[in-house]
């Protein structure tokens, strides 16, 4: 992934970014100056357990990388399973209630024909 800079929005973010950068050209110096004290063996150990440790970091960020979206596709495909099961159960039954809801109604209409034919008799008689 390449690395992107963003411009801080404010004169004090681009002043904290600026003393960041100097901060850590500092610190880098620092630790330059201190492997120079050392001996020469002693800075060759130091300097392969370093690139040891940044293989170590990248290639755990790689795997990070990976689990994320390893979990992201099983999350979807869940997901996919879930909706699935969802609409194989709830489909037919929402057809069932659906179908008795006609006939209910069905029934009723008839029903409240068969009472206003009753009451125009009994208006009639």
């Amino acid at each position: 992934m390449a690395a992107t800079k963003k411009r801080p929005a404010s004169v004090a973010g681009r002043r904290m970014a600026e003393w960041q950068r100097t901060v850590e050209k500092q610190v880098r110096r620092g630790v330059e100056r201190g492997m120079d004290l050392l001996p020469a063996t002693t800075q060759k150990s130091i300097r392969r357990l370093t690139t040891r440790v940044e293989r170590m970091r990248r290639d755990l960020e790689k795997r990070g990388e990976k689990l994320v979206k390893e979990a992201r596709k099983r999350v979807e495909r869940f997901a996919a399973d879930l909706r699935k099961r969802i609409e194989g159960t709830v489909i037919p039954v929402s057809e069932r209630i659906d179908t008795t809801m006609r006939r209910e109604v069905t029934r009723l209409r008839k029903r409240v024909r068969e009472l206003e034919h009753e009451l125009r008799s009994h208006a009639k008689a």
